[in-house]
């Protein structure tokens, strides 16, 4: 009975650990665009929106992987390494490839993911 607990209690704890930041997230790329992250699971899509237009102009799927609490994207040989940001709930950059400099991410990655919530009322 012990060994049926413990498995079951392993197999709740590793199912977990992949849905730690699902959900979306929105973030300030620069150049007149702002983007929309979607993490699902094991897979994330980010899209570029245009802000006078708010059409996408660039859109890609990444890989998305947990591992030691960070948020990994990778795509080929491009990888992006996020953390929870100090107020819990945003994503900060952690790895050079996002960096960017004056406050804007790098490789048309934010270097702040937001929390991203509709407004009543909008589709």
């Amino acid at each position: 009975m012990f060994y049926k607990c413990l498995v079951i209690g392993m197999v709740c704890v590793l199912a977990g650990c992949k849905g730690d930041f699902d959900g979306s997230y929105a973030g300030d790329n620069g150049m007149g665009t702002y983007a929309v992250m979607t993490v699902n699971g094991n897979s994330a899509r980010i899209e570029s929106i245009g802000r006078m237009r708010r059409d996408i102009k660039w859109a890609d799927d990444f890989d998305a992987d947990v591992r030691e609490g960070k948020l990994v994207l990778s795509n080929g040989p491009v990888v992006f390494v996020y953390g929870l940001g100090i107020d819990e709930e945003s994503l900060d950059c952690l790895s050079k490839s996002c960096q960017g400099f004056a406050g804007l991410g790098a490789a048309g990655m934010p270097r702040t993911w937001k929390p991203f919530t509709r407004s009543k009322g909008t589709k």
